[in-house]
Formats: structure tokens, sequence, C-alpha cells
């Protein structure tokens, strides 16, 4: 009798390692899995939101500084080369709630319009976790719309990264 508990005992210490061991190598593929995306520089936006054409000298100086640029997400990791580096949380929103009125999200939704890219109905807000670690503007907030990494400037032009 004590010989089949040993013998039971053995069985479901092995069952136990075994789970573990699949747990832990599932858990370690996931963390190396995380493939990096990597965002490169598209354009500016052609207006601001406001459609003013006092403030065109911060669109071109925008372009110069951006160009070329290349934003790599891997997995809640930001990094911004030459800028930031942060852990991220995603939120998906609607444009009211991210811009939070109706209007503003209308206005914003005609300027990606005038760029022939369609706002969402649910954008991907990209924040930082903690706020020590937050990217200074324009990359404090981020937001995806299709293949699109968008930024607004403090000109109120938006700045589009094109997912590679």
């Amino acid at each position: 009798m004590q010989r089949t508990e040993n013998k039971d005992m053995k069985m479901s210490f092995e069952l136990i390692r075994l789970f573990a061991f699949f747990v832990f190598s599932l858990a370690t593929c996931f963390a190396f899995s995380a493939e990096t995306e990597n965002w490169t520089y598209f354009t500016v936006s052609e207006n601001d939101v406001l459609h003013e054409d006092s403030d065109k000298q911060s669109r071109v100086e925008a372009i110069k500084r951006y160009e070329g640029l290349t934003i790599q997400l891997t997995g809640q990791h930001l990094e911004i080369p030459g800028y930031c580096s942060a852990e991220i949380a995603r939120h998906d929103r609607t444009p009211t709630e991210h811009w939070m009125s109706k209007k503003s999200a209308q206005i914003y939704s005609m300027l990606f319009e005038e760029e022939n890219i369609p706002l969402e109905h649910v954008i991907t807000e990209i924040e930082a976790v903690w706020p020590a670690d937050e990217c200074q503007p324009p990359f404090d907030t981020l937001f995806e719309n299709r293949d699109f990494l968008v930024a607004v400037l403090p000109g109120g032009y938006l700045l589009f990264f094109k997912k590679n």
C-alpha cells in the first residue's frame, strides 16, 4: 500500500514539474516574442487644427526636425532615439473621448480627411505608465490610427509616422 502511495506521489510531483516547466516556457516565449514595431516619419499635416496660415514656418521647421525619425514600440515599451524611452500603456478611446469634446473630435477628423487618412471610430492612445518617464511634447501622448502613429505638435499640426 505504501509503495502505491509513493508511486502516486512521485507521479503527482512529476506532473507538477511538467506543468511548471510548460507555464515557464510559455511565459518566456511570450516575453521574448514581443515584436518591435517600427514607425517612420511620414508627414506633417498641411494645415494646423485651426487652419491658420499665420504659422506655416512652424510646419517647415517640424518637417526638418522630425524627417527621418523612427519610433520603436516593443510590447509595452516606447523608444524614440534622441528624445525619450518609456514604459507605456495603451488605451482604446473614441476620438470624442480622446479630445474630450465632440466638436474637437470633428475638427481633428476634418484635418485627418484632408490628409486622406480617415480618423477611425476607435483610436489607441499611447502614454507613459509613470509620469516621471513621460516623453516631452509632442511625444507625451501618441495615438494609433490605422497604420499611422500620430502626435499633435504644439502649433496644432499633426505629425504622422507610418508603420513599417
